[in-house]
């Protein structure tokens, strides 16, 4: 996936763009719009590809998040070890260079973290995240997801069971 061809559209329209057209309607906001501020905490964003990764941190950002983001897994390591707190949740795509999302999971793990997991990849990489969900280590949205997928997966993974 690149230049953030992760996201399908399913109808959700940034607020931005949708106040634009309301307003060149002579129309008036929405009460309530698809993409409110609803949310709270840091999001640790591991992936790659610079236009997905842009995408992602949007659509977080909107929902109320604070994004820290990461290029790969090493790099996801420095960053949570220089953190004060551990982020409220980690979104990890599975296939990157120098550390993949696999292996950067695991050594989070073995340093004791139990923070939140969605791994995402555009490559069919279920079958790799598997053994991770089965676990509960962590749960899978296959790319390409829209705002919508990926916020709904993103509540499921933060919400304890």
């Amino acid at each position: 996936m690149v230049n953030g061809d992760a996201f399908r559209d399913d109808g959700d329209t940034p607020p931005d763009v949708a106040q634009r057209d309301l307003m060149a309607r002579g129309l008036r906001r929405p009460a309530v719009e698809p993409f409110a501020r609803t949310e709270s905490g840091v999001i640790l964003l591991v992936d790659d590809d610079t236009g997905a990764r842009t995408a992602v941190r949007r659509i977080l950002t909107r929902a109320g998040y604070t994004v820290v983001e990461a290029v790969d897994g090493r790099d996801a390591l420095d960053h949570y070890v220089r953190m004060i707190e551990p982020p409220r949740g980690v979104i990890l795509d599975l296939t990157m260079p120098v550390m993949g999302g696999t292996a950067c999971l695991e050594a989070l793990r073995a340093r004791g973290s139990v923070v939140p997991v969605l791994m995402i990849s555009g490559y069919d990489a279920e079958h790799e995240a598997s053994g991770s969900a089965r676990r509960g280590d962590a749960r899978f949205l296959q790319k390409p997801f829209s705002a919508r997928e990926l916020l709904g997966a993103l509540m499921e993974t933060l919400t304890p069971t």
